[in-house]
């Protein structure tokens, strides 16, 4: 599942998700949250079984 989610939205969507996917979710967090955009877009992939 693909999720596009905006700065402002970060803390609660980080909470929710983090418990499913911890590893993967904070490298791709790390990785997008050291961008240096003015407007931060992070696209997370997440996997469901």
């Amino acid at each position: 599942m693909y999720l596009i989610i905006r700065k402002a939205g970060l803390t609660m969507f980080m909470y929710e998700v983090f418990i499913h996917q911890p590893t993967f979710l904070f490298v791709q967090f790390h990785i997008s949250y050291t961008s240096d955009r003015a407007i931060l877009n992070i696209t997370l992939l997440t996997e469901q079984s």
